[in-house]
């Protein structure tokens, strides 16, 4: 078993909005909370704010305390630039028409041959 203490959210937030050197960096982090001690309980956080504006600065208390990691992202794709367009306002990308060529005749009609069956099981 490990010997380190987990940080709790509260702790990984004040770190990142306070050190200078994750302050400065253009990389994004990813945060995985780990269920509240307090996940069954029935007490609320009713004057942490509006439910459907939901940000870091009005999470309830049981969710600070929680045990957190910190990951740097791992993202695959190349990184923004500054100038390039977002995604939303660029023009969708035109869709392909395929032409064929349609030939006006009948199917041939084939005798259907049955195979007879394997085995009978009655």
């Amino acid at each position: 078993m490990s010997s380190r203490r987990s940080l709790t959210l509260h702790e990984i937030a004040t770190v990142l909005e306070e050190d200078y050197d994750f302050s400065n960096q253009r990389q994004d982090f990813d945060i995985f909370l780990l269920p509240p001690d307090t996940a069954n309980d029935y007490q609320t956080d009713e004057d942490s704010g509006e439910e459907d504006n939901v940000s870091i600065n009005n999470l309830p208390g049981s969710l600070l305390r929680a045990p957190a990691e910190l990951a740097a992202s791992t993202s695959m794709e190349k990184p923004e630039t500054e100038d390039q367009t977002p995604p939303e306002f660029q023009e969708p990308l035109k869709k392909r028409v395929m032409n064929y060529n349609w030939r006006k005749r009948d199917l041939q009609l084939r005798p259907i041959v049955w195979k007879p069956p394997l085995s009978y099981s009655y």
